[in-house]
């Protein structure tokens, strides 16, 4: 079976308070198995409440709504559909350097959609860099 898959994903924030944030979230993620090609497309707007135990280390909480949008392609014949979706999660900012401004990320979220007429559940897991702009 041949199967290849993508996934590009993209978050950016604003902190209200240091322990208050609202981000935007797009994801992107395609798949090919066995000719059926799926897509799938998230756009997301997630609250955050940061916790800090030390200047370097900021776990959160995270929960988000948006819209999911789900492409499939079975030989040329496509169908779409898209629902409303909802996000739960948590991670981590691990800062690093004298100020304190870049910072490796990891989170665990899961999303809700319901495409199709069917619930579906998605874990995700996530890694990434993040930066603080301005001061």
């Amino acid at each position: 079976m041949d199967e290849t898959g993508t996934t590009f994903a993209l978050r950016g924030g604003h902190f209200l308070t240091p322990m208050i944030e609202i981000e935007g979230q797009y994801l992107n993620s395609s798949e090919e198995a066995s000719g059926i090609d799926t897509t799938m497309q998230l756009l997301m707007v997630n609250g955050l409440f940061n916790f800090h135990p030390r200047e370097d280390i900021v776990p959160y909480l995270l929960v988000g709504v948006g819209r999911a949008s789900l492409d499939i392609d079975i030989g040329g014949v496509s169908f779409d559909d898209d629902s409303m979706a909802y996000q739960f999660g948590g991670g981590s900012r691990f800062y690093f350097g004298e100020s304190k401004r870049a910072a490796f990320r990891f989170d665990l979220t899961f999303v809700n959609e319901d495409t199709f007429s069917q619930s579906s559940t998605h874990t995700n897991v996530t890694g990434g860099f993040t930066w603080k702009l301005g001061r």
